[in-house]
């Protein structure tokens, strides 16, 4: 098995080096799992808005990850939040090629995640 933190940190220097990667966006990386989010999402405690991955055994028995948004605790407004980005953000997402996307909302211990 390939040494997944290692990858982690390969992403989070490739995030770094990115092109539209500017002194806005951030990054959290423990391992296995990655943040990323702008600084004025409220994420100062990893409990704001942001991207979110991570590689665990089902992930490598499936040989797949998941690409989530997640709008948690610390977003102000949060349910406002998620409403506005879907509507405005739907059609795009659904629209991505070669991708397998879905929209789905779950409520879950008052926390809003958005999962792509």
């Amino acid at each position: 098995m390939k040494d997944v933190k290692k990858i982690f940190r390969n992403v989070e220097n490739q995030l770094r080096q990115a092109s539209w990667f500017g002194e806005e966006w951030r990054t959290f990386n423990r391992g296995p799992y990655i943040q990323l989010y702008k600084s004025n999402w409220f994420n100062e405690n990893n409990s704001g808005i942001h991207f979110e991955t991570f590689i665990e055994t089902p992930q490598l028995k499936n040989k797949a990850f998941p690409v989530l948004m997640h709008a948690e605790e610390d977003c102000m407004h949060r349910a406002e939040f998620v409403h506005q980005f879907l509507d405005l953000e739907k059609e795009r997402i659904k629209a991505w090629g070669g991708i397998r996307s879905m929209i789905k909302v779950i409520q879950f211990y008052k926390n809003a995640y958005i999962e792509f």
